[in-house]
């Protein structure tokens, strides 16, 4: 499904793959054994060393995305979970993977004319120190690291199958939902909402069928479709 543009080193798989998006139509993917300026969320820096991985998959906007952000967070655990056997996995809404409460794995999503860009990174064999978020890697967590090439073959192998689904509208809406909340991070617990300059604490109940994040605060329940989580 996916033309491959494979590179030994690239400031951001995400940059590249906008700027290939002039040349090319998806679907498509970008890999870089070593991405030195790679960008997450909001413009943060992801860091990936080779040994991580750092890979951008281009492919037709023909649906509408906002369940997007859930399904591939649903489709990145599914692929991690067989390698942190009886390790604590959980989603960071809206789209990180934390492994024993630190960051392991991510998605960014662009939408760029008429495509949608989904970065993923994911601390395989490194992780950062000194970030905002703390971070770990599979390395750091488990014994058995897999190798970066296997992993991406799998996880793109996963990726058809879920993208096929979205634009095919084939999607069980609801169960992804519910997956998604069973694997939800800080589920029930006090949490404070960051979105812009603005900050509301309360307590995660959970997100709802339209994706968006329920909490319940004094003032009552609010719903929120983007922004950050943080604790204490």
């Amino acid at each position: 499904m996916f033309k491959p543009f494979e590179y030994t080193t690239l400031h951001s798989t995400q940059k590249e793959a906008k700027r290939l998006l002039s040349q090319h139509s998806g679907p498509f993917y970008v890999w870089a054994a070593h991405q030195t300026a790679g960008v997450g969320r909001q413009g943060r820096q992801w860091h990936s060393q080779p040994g991580n991985l750092a890979v951008t998959y281009v492919v037709p906007a023909t649906k509408p995305i906002s369940i997007l952000p859930l399904l591939l967070a649903n489709c990145l655990y599914d692929v991690l979970e067989p390698h942190v056997p009886g390790q604590n996995l959980q989603v960071k809404w809206p789209n990180d993977i934390l492994l024993n409460h630190k960051k392991v794995a991510g998605v960014l999503i662009d939408v760029v004319d008429d495509h949608v860009l989904i970065g993923i990174g994911a601390n395989l064999s490194h992780h950062p120190e000194n970030v905002s978020y703390p971070a770990t890697s599979l390395r750091a967590e488990v014994s058995k690291t897999p190798d970066v090439n296997p992993f991406r073959e799998t996880l793109t192998e996963a990726l058809v199958v879920c993208l096929a689904r979205w634009q095919a509208s084939d999607i069980d809406h609801l169960s992804q939902i519910e997956i998604y909340n069973a694997r939800l991070a800080f589920l029930d617990q006090e949490i404070t909402f960051n979105w812009g300059d603005q900050k509301v604490s309360g307590t995660l109940l959970g997100v709802s069928e339209f994706g968006t994040l329920v909490l319940e605060t004094d003032e009552g329940i609010k719903t929120f479709a983007s922004g950050d989580i943080t604790i204490g």
